[in-house]
């Protein structure tokens, strides 16, 4: 299957876990067969939404789109059916709730988590680098600063600073009006590099993209089945196309970069970091994985042209759709699995 770095296991993600169950989920993720009996035998501890929101149904992977746009918030009327917020997708697994990524959509699942869940919200959030599109939902988000019961783990890569100063320097002046001290949540920062994460319902896997300043692209196995999220990565680097199929290898449902046109990208867009449509559907046909979603849309792309890009892709590849804002996504549950859902 894959040969990673050895398993890490946060003193944050698995309260009470001992040697067994590290030992189990280390030859779990050696043979995928065995992952689910693994993870049958770990605390489900306080990764999930607890005291008042309702779980997601054990045995399945619940994804959801609240920001897919790159690079800039678009709020014009043209890109409204896709959705101008930059970049946030949730994740549930059983009780767990896990975030990738905290540009501008982070704000409505803020706002919704706010809304609908009691005291004790807690979730992972796993940041994918530092550049703006993917960070600026922070201050907006509101379960930081509600609830001090709120309990929040972020994970992302010190290759260029800490996550913990990226954020307190977005926040300071002259940037912005109220600092981290007004934020009432737990936070925990946990450094993470390439390899693999034992938390409570899943294993994560992570590898470098192809992008200025670095990225993380995060694999998510679970007993219902593999996400795959790989956004902001530019290909024609040998090492980084072949890291990005590995990581992609036969996953259900690969989210990946297709922020420009080819024929915009082959005119002035390299080495900006980002891909095209056609090489994910390259991506998604070499690596054997199951479904294609286009995301991290170009702000000038609107809804017009990024339903020709989708029909475009489907000449390739016939199961291929373009994220959008409140797109829902079920895996490991045959009867919806292919449904999206309108959720604003």
């Amino acid at each position: 299957m894959f040969s990673w770095q050895e398993c890490t296991l946060y003193e944050s993600g698995v309260p009470g876990t001992g040697y067994r169950e590290i030992q189990a989920l280390q030859l779990a993720t050696r043979d995928s067969a065995l992952l689910a009996r693994a993870l049958s035998v770990i605390d489900d501890g306080t990764s999930g939404l607890e005291d008042g929101l309702i779980q997601h149904p054990a045995g399945a992977m619940l994804v959801r789109f609240w920001g897919v746009r790159g690079s800039t918030p678009t709020p014009q009327p043209e890109n409204m059916r896709y959705g101008g917020n930059t970049s946030c997708v949730e994740v549930r697994v059983g009780n767990g709730l896990y975030i990738f990524d905290c540009g501008t959509g982070l704000r409505n699942l803020g706002k919704w988590l706010s809304n609908n869940a009691g005291p004790g919200v807690s979730a992972h959030i796993f940041i994918s680098h530092f550049h703006w599109d993917h960070i600026q939902g922070i201050p907006f988000f509101t379960p930081l600063y509600d609830n001090a019961e709120n309990r929040f783990f972020f994970h992302s890569s010190s290759r260029t600073r800490s996550l913990q100063r990226v954020l307190e320097e977005q926040m300071n002046e002259p940037y912005f009006p109220v600092d981290m001290g007004q934020m009432a949540a737990h936070r925990h920062f946990h450094d993470i590099g390439e390899g693999q994460i034992i938390l409570e319902n899943c294993v994560l896997r992570t590898m470098a993209l192809n992008h200025p300043q670095g990225c993380l692209g995060f694999r998510m196995e679970t007993p219902a089945g593999v996400l795959v999220y790989a956004t902001d990565n530019e290909p024609g680097q040998p090492l980084f196309d072949k890291q990005v199929r590995k990581l992609a290898e036969g996953a259900d449902v690969l989210i990946y970069d297709a922020q420009y046109l080819p024929d915009e990208y082959e005119a002035c867009k390299r080495g900006w970091g980002h891909s095209h449509w056609r090489e994910a559907v390259n991506v998604v046909m070499e690596s054997g994985a199951k479904e294609l979603i286009l995301f991290h849309h170009d702000p000038d792309h609107d809804d017009a042209c990024i339903d020709r890009i989708v029909r475009e892709a489907g000449n390739y590849y016939p199961r291929v759709r373009a994220a959008s804002e409140g797109m829902e996504i079920e895996i490991g549950a045959p009867a919806r699995s292919h449904a999206a859902a309108a959720r604003k």
